[in-house]
């Protein structure tokens, strides 16, 4: 499906469609990391609401394994109205445009609110606890057919997460990654970059983080860093040898035939000829598991690893 267009006078009707007149302010509202777009819209009475516009609406911006005939936006939304949760209201659709007209429920976030009301901190959290177990008990059984059924945080999505920030928090401002994961990325510098360039690179790097901070986690650390490399071959003799592919635990104390590398930093952590060392296979199923992308060898997964023949 081609994506759609910003149209002004689109986004006039639907408001006319929902309170009888075309809007009288709008307003462009500061954008996320997607492709929609979102306008404050004034109505002929005063009225507030929020246009949302999405240029590939059927098409869910995380890896989708299915078929949408309704946007998943809206597939959500009725789930929850029906399980009684607090949601932006509809005043007008017109998806098939790429347009929902929402109720507009201000700036501020509860964060915000609790830092200028201290007191209703117990209160807010009490209300919102008791949404999370509301919707939880409602939502319980999966309704087949909707996207909450045909999708779930596998490591394809994972991996969308990854690269929809490198997407929208860098590229979308003019910095280039040659790749990344969930802990590293890897700038592309040249001879061109002068002092200024790098500068805002630094800039825009920190104010990418600031802006999708969350709770901190533990880092997943780079076995191509730290890792002591056993050598039993030269990685000629192993690579032309005869070779088996094993398990990963079988794999431990024989010679590799197969080269691995973890990417980023894209430096091989494991090298034909090396003997395959356990904390080694550990930290690199670890690094996979977390979303690092594993290069050149058989098995990305690192569930089974190519040996010398013994």
């Amino acid at each position: 499906m081609q994506a759609k267009t910003f149209d002004r006078a689109t986004l006039e009707a639907l408001v006319a469609r929902a309170f009888g007149a075309p809007p009288a302010a709008v307003e462009s509202m500061v954008g996320g990391a997607s492709s929609r777009k979102y306008f404050r819209v004034t109505g002929p009475n005063g009225e507030r609401a929020v246009v949302m516009f999405v240029p590939d609406g059927l098409t869910p911006e995380e890896a989708s394994k299915e078929t949408n005939t309704r946007w998943p936006f809206l597939e959500v939304h009725d789930l929850l109205v029906k399980a009684r949760i607090d949601v932006p209201r509809i005043f007008a659709d017109a998806s098939h445009d790429g347009y929902l007209l929402l109720e507009d429920l201000g700036d501020r976030t509860l964060a915000q609110v609790l830092e200028r009301e201290p007191a209703r901190k117990e209160e807010l959290y009490r209300r919102a606890v008791a949404d999370l177990v509301a919707a939880q008990l409602h939502l319980a059984p999966i309704v087949p057919g909707t996207i909450v059924a045909s999708r779930r945080f596998d490591e394809e999505l994972l991996r969308w997460e990854i690269d929809h920030f490198r997407e929208w928090a860098l590229e979308a401002r003019g910095i280039t990654l040659e790749f990344a994961d969930r802990d590293t990325f890897c700038p592309v510098i040249t001879l061109g970059d002068t002092a200024e360039t790098i500068d805002r690179l630094a800039d825009e790097v920190i104010r990418a983080i600031e802006e999708h901070r969350g709770e901190p986690r533990d880092l997943v650390p780079l076995t191509a860093w730290t890792v002591d490399p056993v050598t039993a071959m030269t990685p000629r003799d192993a690579f032309f040898a005869d070779h088996v592919r094993v398990p990963a635990a079988a794999a431990i104390g024989r010679i590799a035939a197969e080269t691995v590398v973890p990417y980023p930093p894209g430096i091989p952590a494991l090298a034909p000829g090396e003997v395959v060392q356990g904390p080694v296979v550990e930290a690199l199923q670890a690094e996979a598991a977390a979303g690092t992308s594993i290069r050149y060898c058989g098995d990305p997964r690192l569930e089974t690893i190519l040996v010398v023949a013994e």
